[in-house]
This record gives structure tokens, sequence and C-alpha cells, in this order.
């Protein structure tokens, strides 16, 4: 048995073989003349555009990962400013409550001051008062007594 006969025998008919042969080949010639080199302008436009897609995507996702980067090193700036903002805040409160301490320390002396003056002014004319009163009673008393005695 060769090749031919078995071929055969499964229905293979060299005729149909040869035609649907030559059938291929002028089509594969028409498809190459007329359409192969639409279809290849159409598939590279399509390759580029995707490539162009690719890219700019990849060039967005840099752009993001750029983008995601500054907003910390903001947002870390901006912590630092508003601690530096705090800090300022209450070492400026800390002196204005100082500055108010010492002028109402400074204030209360005063008065704790102007207070004892008065006082010492006001115990000289007590003194001085008592001492005019005393003066005066000892004065009438001789003067009575010295009445008293030369009666």
């Amino acid at each position: 048995m060769n090749i031919i006969e078995i071929l055969g025998n499964v229905g293979f008919d060299w005729r149909v073989f040869l035609f649907n042969l030559i059938n291929f080949t002028i089509l594969l010639f028409l498809l190459r003349k007329f359409f192969f080199s639409k279809i290849t302008a159409v598939i590279e436009s399509r390759q580029k555009i995707i490539e162009e897609g690719i890219n700019n995507a990849e060039k967005a996702k840099v752009d993001l990962e750029n983008a995601d980067v500054t907003r910390r090193e903001i947002l870390s700036n901006a912590k630092d400013e508003s601690l530096k903002i705090i800090e300022e805040s209450k070492k400026e409160a800390a002196s204005i409550i100082e500055k108010g301490r010492s002028e109402a320390q400074n204030q209360a002396e005063g008065l704790v001051k102007k207070a004892r003056q008065d006082s010492e002014k006001e115990k000289e004319k007590i003194m001085s008062e008592v001492k005019t009163n005393i003066a005066k009673i000892v004065t009438n008393e001789l003067k009575n007594k010295l009445e008293s005695n030369v009666k």
C-alpha cells in the first residue's frame, strides 16, 4: 500500500487539492496586493496608539508618584511649620504671662510701698496730734495746778 491509495481510501482527491491550492494562492496574492498594506498600516497605527497609551499611562503613573511625594513633602512641611508656630505661640504666651506677672508684682509692690508710706505718714500725723494733745493736756493740767496753788 502506498500513500496515494491510503489517501484515496480516506477520501482525499488530488484534483480538489490542486484546485484548492490554486484558489488559496490566488486569494493570497489578491489579499497581499490589495489589503495587506492597508491592514498593516491600520495595525501599525493602532500599535502606535497603544504604545502611546502605554507611555502616557507610565508617565501618568510617574507623575502621580511625584505628586504623591510632593504632597507628602508639603504635608510634612506644613506639619513642621504648624508645630513651629504652636511652639512660638506658646513661648510668646509664656512671655506675655510672665510680663503680666512682673507688671502685676511691680504694681503690687508699688501699692504696698505707697500703703506703707501712707501708713507711716498717718502714724506721724497721729503721733504729732498725740504729742500736741499731750502737750495741751499737760499744759492745762499744769495751768490748773498752778491756779489751784495760787488760790
